[in-house]
């Protein structure tokens, strides 16, 4: 039978499966919000409210078997697992690049978690204009006596960035996207529009750093203006946590935060060794 999301949902991963598998990637994503509000505070020592806001969500079984669906793969937990290095992801959205550049850099720092994979879509934009940098952490949760190594992406962004993520995916991916026949000129000119908006986060930011403690309040101004053009696009209903009883479960995994496990030390080097 060709697999479609309603059949999946209908006969393969029933939602009561699919709520306890996913426990573990919460609890996961938890223990990284946690980190993530540590770093936060160190960060704003030395920086004025570097974060603009957070984001957190965790894929709904739909998603999951869409992503599964469209790699060509069967829908189950294994190939979720084993393929799917996004269910649990969070996203940090900052006023400026250095803050950005320095939040990434405490991540990884972290020796508690590995990093699996970076993706510098800053540095190296994709064609249609996309800026952001992606991090996947690997994170150690506990189901039942089996330790379980997980990943979470983080994606970390400034305000300017997000802007440009957000509108792209309302218009060209939201109810079908754009017609065909307009389809590439869009694109171009969305190109485009990243290209100015990168141009003007470095002039602001360059403005912000010129002016120094006496223009303090004037880079708050400048934050402030720069933010208040920035819609802040609502999370696809796909990639939303359903289950309120998850929230219970994201502040257990961030209050669980224990850096330099070495049972986790072990357990990755049994599987580097494999």
């Amino acid at each position: 039978m060709t697999q479609t999301i309603e059949t999946v949902k209908e006969n393969i991963w029933t939602e009561e499966a699919y709520i306890e598998w996913i426990r573990p990637y919460v609890q996961a994503m938890g223990q990284m919000m946690g980190r993530i509000e540590q770093l936060e505070k160190v960060m704003a020592l030395s920086s004025e409210e570097p974060l603009h806001h957070v984001k957190s969500r965790i894929k709904t079984r739909e998603s999951i078997a869409g992503k599964l669906i469209e790699k060509g793969l069967s829908v189950t937990a294994d190939n979720a697992e084993g393929y799917l290095k996004d269910i649990a992801g969070i996203r940090l959205v900052f006023y400026f690049e250095s803050d950005l550049r320095r939040m990434a850099a405490l991540l990884k720092q972290n020796s508690g978690y590995a990093l699996l994979k970076e993706k510098d879509y800053i540095e190296c934009p994709k064609e249609s204009g996309y800026r952001s940098l992606h991090l996947i952490f690997e994170v150690a949760v506990q189901r039942g006596r089996q330790l379980l190594l997980l990943p979470v992406e983080i994606q970390l962004r400034t305000v300017g960035m997000d802007f440009w993520a957000g509108m792209e995916h309302r218009l060209c991916y939201k109810r079908g996207g754009v017609r065909t026949a307009h389809r590439g000129r869009i694109m171009e000119d969305f190109a485009g529009c990243a290209r100015l908006l990168a141009a003007l986060e470095r002039k602001i930011e360059k403005y912000a750093r010129d002016s120094g403690a006496d223009c303090a309040a004037g880079e708050g101004d400048i934050a402030i203006l720069l933010s208040s053009c920035y819609n802040r696009s609502q999370e696809s209903a796909q990639d939303k946590i359903l289950h309120p009883q998850f929230a219970g479960k994201i502040k257990e995994g961030e209050n669980s935060y224990v850096s330099g496990n070495r049972q986790i030390s072990a357990l990755r080097q049994g599987r580097h060794a494999e």
